[in-house]
């Protein structure tokens, strides 16, 4: 499990590596036991979603992520999403949160499915799908979901102020 999630080696190269000394295993043997492993941590995973989407505030990023298609070598355009909640400098107490989701592609369907059910704050970038994510979920028959914070003008303080100002005078501070 660790050489294929946590040094990101593809289950046909760890068999070779393997075989190189001497263990010959299949690719469908890795597959099949990252499988076994996949369906025990379910449950945690589906849990830590749940939590998750009942608090006030997540902050969502997805970034491409290549995904290499079996036999034939290539690689598929997938992504790899992450769902944090974490207000701990706002007062909170809940503890933070995070979890993962790779999807084959980079569609909005995939934040929807996500968040399914979530009610709070949604704090992203301008990617496209989280936009489409919204207006499909704030229809009434998707169940509602919070109009996207407006975006704030700069104000500048009054330190910023002055050192424009004396910048614009020529004078020094």
């Amino acid at each position: 499990m660790m050489a294929k999630w946590g040094y990101h080696l593809p289950h046909f190269r760890q068999t070779q590596m393997m075989a190189a000394k001497g263990v010959d295993i299949e690719r469908s043997t890795l597959a099949r036991s990252a499988g076994y492993a996949a369906a025990l941590l379910d449950p945690i995973y589906n849990r830590i979603r749940e939590i998750g989407r009942t608090r006030t505030k997540i902050h969502t990023d997805g970034t491409r992520l290549p995904i290499l298609a079996p036999s034939t070598g290539t690689t598929h355009k997938g992504a790899l999403w992450v769902y944090v909640s974490d207000d701990r400098n706002s007062g909170s107490q809940e503890p933070p949160i995070a979890w993962y989701r790779a999807t084959m592609g980079r569609a909005g369907e995939s934040v929807m499915s996500e968040l399914a059910g979530f009610a709070g704050t949604l704090q992203a970038d301008g990617f496209t799908g989280y936009v489409a994510a919204v207006h499909m979920l704030r229809r009434p028959e998707k169940g509602s979901f919070p109009r996207p914070e407006p975006q704030h003008k700069f104000q500048p303080c009054d330190g910023y102020r002055a050192f424009r100002k004396a910048i614009r005078d020529g004078s020094e501070r």
